[in-house]
């Protein structure tokens, strides 16, 4: 980590967890020039926490400022996504049909590169009675889409983690999205079905996501499972059953 800013009007400093150079705190010399330069690698602190933290790197390890990260992260996450109170009445009156059973919410996360195939798989799922989230068809023109997809993954009753050679290898918020997921699964109860990874090529499923039992496109049968998952979950939450169909 970087020493902190001498101007004692910074509000806020941007550092290393693990430092840039060999002589700072918690330097990683197995760590790439590339991860010790990515987000992953930052943190926020105010200055007075920045000095206190490099001062004591036995303390403040690189295991701890990540924990403190994650939980400041989470934190954020749920006051942004922390649904308005008008909004909440509002989706009352379009959440649920004549039944008197909502839908069931379910996130699709991607890379971009894998838009058309979740494309067809958003218009399948919408033709069965899912309310099925997908950035281009719920985020509107001005919204701030950051707060709007935190919002949408905080209410979700399942979140369909789509897994190609893209999404794995690729930087950003694709990443953010599927670690949010994590997070949220972490608060429902062992055995819900929250995280569905749906393997879209021969890509390898990544250890953070080896726990759920997923799901490959070049099954022929993958449709009918994946429906199978979502009626168990909209079971589990009282919410109306999906249709069955067919991926188009």
């Amino acid at each position: 980590m970087g020493g902190p800013r001498s101007d004692p009007k910074a509000l806020g400093v941007a550092a290393h967890i693990s430092a840039a150079a060999p002589a700072g705190p918690r330097f990683d010399p197995a760590m790439s020039p590339e991860t010790r330069a990515s987000l992953q690698n930052g943190i926020w602190l105010c200055f007075n926490c920045a000095h206190a933290v490099d001062a004591d790197p036995v303390t403040f390890t690189a295991a701890v400022l990540r924990e403190l990260k994650a939980r400041a992260e989470r934190d954020i996450i749920d006051r942004v996504a922390a649904p308005r109170p008008e909004a909440a009445e509002e989706q009352k009156g379009t959440d649920h049909s004549a039944d008197g059973l909502r839908a069931l919410r379910v996130f699709l996360c991607h890379a971009s590169e894998d838009k058309a195939i979740m494309r067809s798989l958003y218009r399948s799922l919408h033709g069965a009675g899912v309310d099925a989230w997908l950035d281009e068809e719920k985020l509107l023109p001005g919204q701030d889409w950051h707060k709007e997809i935190a919002g949408a993954l905080r209410q979700s009753d399942a979140v369909i983690v789509a897994l190609s050679r893209a999404s794995v290898r690729k930087t950003g918020f694709v990443q953010r999205e599927i670690r949010y997921a994590l997070d949220f699964a972490a608060e429902h109860p062992d055995g819900a079905i929250f995280v569905i990874p749906l393997v879209i090529d021969d890509c390898s499923v990544p250890n953070s996501l080896a726990k759920w039992q997923w799901l490959r496109m070049s099954s022929t049968d993958w449709e009918k499972r994946l429906m199978h998952s979502l009626q168990s979950r909209a079971e589990e939450l009282g919410a109306r059953m999906p249709a069955e169909w067919n991926a188009a």
